[in-house]
């Protein structure tokens, strides 16, 4: 009897350890989903700063003023 019952114990730790091992918390896949979108920014700001041609920007120029050279600075 205390052989089967050893048995029958280890049968349902066994089972509670699985059942552990495979549950996750919906905190700790938030976590994830966000920690893999902090790693895809991170790759793309690492590309961004690395990359050969530098970024171009415009800027908007106010309807009243004319684009005269002298006036520029």
């Amino acid at each position: 009897m205390k052989e089967k019952s050893k048995a029958v114990m280890w049968l349902c730790f066994t089972v509670l350890v699985a059942a552990g091992m495979k549950y996750v918390p919906p905190y700790l896949l938030e976590q994830r989903r966000l920690d893999m979108q902090e790693r895809a920014l991170d790759m793309r700001e690492e590309a961004f700063l690395h990359q050969r041609v530098a970024p171009t920007v415009s800027v908007p120029v106010p309807a009243g003023v004319h684009a005269n050279s002298s006036q520029l600075l």
